[in-house]
């Protein structure tokens, strides 16, 4: 069965997603423009669309999906031995909003930054998302003085992916 044609609002969210990805992106890859990265992220968006299944998932979170590998390749492309990780993504039953979409964008480069951390510090993390420093500690039998140590390298790797543009 072919895939339907991408509806309005599907694709208004597409370039929105692409343009946030855009500006990310060209913060690394120096060598093209913005408006062509945000160009090959819709284009990717545009040639994937043919394998989009309404009966697996919801169209936002497959433009997500292709979105997210499109600029991992176009990181790796650049240069940057960073590691595809890939993530849950929500459904969308609506066309989502800027904050929402900022939300989106945060988690992908999130999961991103945290694929780039030791296995040891990537446990960590993910024991973090569920529990306290102290907790965490405790259960891996380290004083919690040393998982902060720990936690710093976290904290560095995170400011190095210009995750601190999501605040303010």
């Amino acid at each position: 069965m072919p895939s339907p044609r991408i509806d309005p609002s599907t694709l208004q969210f597409a370039r929105k997603l692409a343009r946030i990805k855009a500006c990310q992106l060209g913060r690394l890859i120096r060598t093209c423009s913005r408006e062509d990265l945000e160009q090959e992220l819709l284009l990717e968006v545009v040639v994937g669309w043919e394998r989009f299944d309404p009966a697996r998932g919801k169209p936002a979170a497959f433009v997500e999906h292709l979105i997210q590998q499109k600029a991992w390749k176009l990181r790796r492309a650049a240069g940057s031995e960073r590691c595809a990780r890939s993530f849950d993504a929500d459904s969308h039953d609506q066309p989502v909003g800027d904050d929402e979409l900022r939300h989106i964008a945060l988690r992908i480069d999130v999961d991103l930054a945290v694929s780039n951390l030791p296995p040891d510090l990537r446990k960590a993390c993910d024991e973090l998302r569920r529990e306290s420093v102290s907790s965490v500690a405790r259960s891996r039998g380290v004083p919690r003085s040393t998982l902060d140590s720990s936690l710093k390298r976290v904290r560095e790797t995170f400011r190095r992916a210009d995750l601190d543009q999501y605040l303010g």
